[in-house]
């Protein structure tokens, strides 16, 4: 049996008012992008974080009807909701967060994002074969 590559991945969306319906369609495709890669790398715990920008934390109620929490625990995803903050902007917004991160990669989403299946794979074969990038 061949030994999958361990790789670490960290992903965060900013959001902002974002519609409950636009988070859980992202964080689907989001999902069945990671369960993809699976098939090629062995990943370490994936915490996907939820940068809740707007003025009243508005995200925390929608959040819990978005994921999918068994989906989540079988491919080892951490749901993480960042909030409090205000509108900091975009830019800012993401930086509270990938100050601490310590992944290979790290995927900067907007809520209204769709992923293709493949998105993950194509992109991180990519980065892996042109180290330059």
């Amino acid at each position: 049996m061949e030994t999958k590559p361990l790789i670490s991945l960290s992903t965060a969306v900013v959001c902002y008012n974002s519609p409950s319906l636009e988070l859980k369609k992202l964080l689907t495709s989001l999902l069945d992008s990671i369960e993809q890669l699976k098939q090629s790398f062995e990943l370490s715990v994936i915490p996907i974080y939820l940068i809740d920008n707007s003025d009243e934390s508005s995200l925390e109620v929608d959040i819990l009807s978005v994921v999918d929490e068994r989906r989540c625990k079988f491919l080892n995803v951490e749901p993480r909701l960042v909030q409090g903050q205000g509108n900091v902007g975009y830019g800012s917004a993401h930086n509270l967060v990938i100050s601490e991160l310590d992944s290979h990669f790290h995927l900067l989403l907007n809520p209204d994002v769709i992923l293709q299946k493949e998105t993950l794979m194509v992109g991180i074969n990519f980065l892996l074969e042109n180290l330059k990038v």
